[in-house]
């Protein structure tokens, strides 16, 4: 794959809109991240402190193809869920399918998965999607039945 060199991203800026706009009718929702979610403009008026380069360096899913992590760190409210989205928007851009979960939906899902004798599927698609979108972690208590049986955790209220 040929990548773009960021400076060529930045210059396009409104191509990369148009592109993430274009994406709410192709993006697949089995994937978590269509027409419920909203493929976000990359308009950084939400939180001007971000910086714009290091955001469209991520939109051209360099991290992706180097298998590298990313985790945006902040207080609620700061725009790290719009960032994320955005992201995964021009990720998919650029030919990669994107997993997106909220974290408390996740759990759940790992749970049924194990309850219904289908976890090695459940986490072997998560292993394998190229960008795995958790989003909100820590934003909600855990549901019972991912607490249950855990050897690190109790049954008690947290």
């Amino acid at each position: 794959m040929a990548y773009k060199d960021i400076d060529a991203v930045m210059a396009a800026q409104t191509d990369l809109i148009d592109i993430v706009h274009t994406l709410r009718q192709v993006v697949c929702e089995k994937g978590g991240v269509g027409s419920n979610i909203p493929a976000p403009s990359l308009d950084f008026g939400f939180n001007p402190k971000i910086e714009k380069r290091l955001v469209f360096e991520l939109a051209t899913a360099h991290f992706v193809a180097r298998h590298e992590d990313v985790l945006f760190l902040g207080r609620p409210g700061t725009g790290k869920s719009h960032l994320a989205q955005a992201i995964a928007h021009a990720v998919i851009a650029q030919g990669y399918a994107v997993l997106y979960r909220e974290a408390h939906v996740l759990l759940e899902e790992i749970v049924d998965a194990t309850i219904h004798g289908t976890r090695k599927d459940c986490m072997d698609a998560l292993a394998t999607a190229p960008l795995l979108v958790i989003d909100d972690i820590g934003m909600r208590k855990l549901p019972a039945s991912a607490r249950r049986g855990s050897p690190r955790t109790r049954d008690a209220e947290v």
